[in-house]
Parts: C-alpha cells; structure tokens; sequence
C-alpha cells in the first residue's frame, strides 16, 4: 500500500487501524501523510486508542494510585491531545496519587487539573522539568501537594493560593525563581511548609504571618531573599516563631542557611 492510496480509505477504517497501534507509536505516524495526520491528531482517535491501550494493560480508574503503570509514565510525554484525553478516561475520579521517586520524567500535564476530585499528590524524588502548571490552582480540594526533589523551573504560581484547603506543600529543592506568592497568605488551613533550596528572590511577604496553623517553616535555606517582610518577624506569628526557633535573628542575610538543603524530601 502507497500513502498515495490512503486517500481512498475511509476515515473510519484508518481510525480502527491505527488504534490497536500503542499510543506512543500511534504519534509516530502523525507525519505518515497529511490525512493520516489530521485523523490521528483528534479527541476522538485519542480516547479510541487509549481505550484499547487501557484494555490491552488492564489499566482501571482508581481512587487511589500508589504505582504508576506504563501508560501512567507516558501521561507525562504525550502531546497535549492524548494527555487530555488520558486524563479524562483514567484519572477523573482519582483522590490520591502517590508517586513518590517513581522515576518520572517529562514535565507535569496541564491536564492533571481535570482530577477535581484529588486530594493528595505526590510528584516528589522524580526527575520532572519545565514549568509548574498554573493549572495545579484548580484543583481546590487539595490538601497535600508535595513536589520537591524534581527539576521544576520558573515561578511559583500564584493560582496556588486558591488551594484553600492545603495542609502540606513541598516545592524544596528544585530550580525555582521569582518571589514567594504574597497569595500564599490565603492558604489558611496550611501546617507545613518547604520552598528552600532554590533559588527564590525578593522578601518574604508578610501575608505568611497570617498562617495560624503553621508547625513547619523552611523558605531560606539556598535561596536568595532579601528581607523578611514585617508582619512575619513578629515572634507572635507561627512564621516569625519559627523563623526564629531556627535560629534566623538576622533577617536581611540567608548567611548560614544553606545546611538545610540536606533535609530528607518530602
């Protein structure tokens, strides 16, 4: 058979064809010919392949995923197409996913926010890159997130303050600039804290003075912060307690901070 005949196939045929084919091969033939391309490059033939990939693996939804399977690993590589329609078919209804030094590569998917129902992720002690979604602000029902340990570039999304239910967050040890997102001060409900070993700038904005709950605070360590904003010094707050539990009276200098880039992942 030459391309030129694929002409003469129905759609429905090549659609059929092509998805008994992995989907990681089946994105290989996008460049096969201009129609294959515009066939395979559809919701529709994503969520077909995909269904029998789920079929042939025996993958099922789960609420809770403590191991990634093959097609898991491949949600974090695929075009954004078949990343969308993974999400849909597989992760819906998950509430916890718990990969955790899973060797995961590739970066996070935009579409990991359509799992509306989760409530804790760990991407933690991976080797992830690119840019933390903003997307990740949408998923409100959130109460752990940790991400530490990865490759992560970029700023910290401010969306991050409309996780509102949060109790857990780790960005430590990734490769992070920009400032410390003043909507942090919306995350009410939030006991532990990680940001150090980054490389963030700036102050630390004083709306952290207003977490109550706060038990863990490590943001200096490896980063660059300029100063500590009034509002978050004052030892009558969580953060300026522990800021100073530590250790850290001179708050215009991260000078002796680095030691607490050696700090277990979380």
């Amino acid at each position: 058979m030459t391309i030129a005949s694929l002409t003469a196939i129905p759609i429905e045929i090549i659609e059929l064809v092509f998805s008994f084919v992995p989907p990681d091969a089946a994105v290989r033939f996008f460049g096969l010919c201009r129609r294959v391309r515009a066939i395979l490059q559809t919701s529709h033939f994503a969520r077909l392949c995909l269904r029998r990939a789920m079929i042939r693996t025996s993958a099922v939804s789960s609420g809770i995923t403590k191991e990634p399977d093959s097609l898991d690993r491949m949600w974090f590589l695929w075009p954004k197409l078949f990343q969308d329609a993974f999400a849909t078919l597989r992760h819906s209804d998950s509430t916890e996913v718990r990969w955790r030094n899973k060797s995961l590569y590739g970066s996070i998917p935009i579409s990991i926010s359509s799992s509306t129902k989760l409530t804790y992720l760990s991407l933690s002690g991976n080797t992830l890159s690119g840019s933390i979604p903003v997307e990740l602000g949408g998923l409100t029902t959130l109460t752990t997130l940790y991400l530490s340990g990865n490759s992560f570039t970029g700023c910290i999304p401010t969306s991050f303050g409309n996780l509102v239910h949060l109790k857990y967050l780790s960005l430590r040890q990734n490769r992070l600039t920009g400032n410390v997102p003043k909507e942090f001060g919306s995350l009410t409900c939030l006991k532990e804290l990680y940001l150090d070993c980054n490389n963030l700038s700036g102050a630390i904005p004083s709306e952290l003075g207003k977490l109550k709950y706060l038990e863990v605070l490590y943001v200096l360590g490896g980063n660059q912060f300029e100063q500590v904003l009034e509002g978050v010094v004052d030892n009558v707050t969580p953060a300026g307690y522990l800021l100073q539990k530590q250790g850290f009276l001179n708050f215009h200098s991260n000078e002796g901070v680095d030691s607490y880039c050696m700090m277990v992942k979380i």
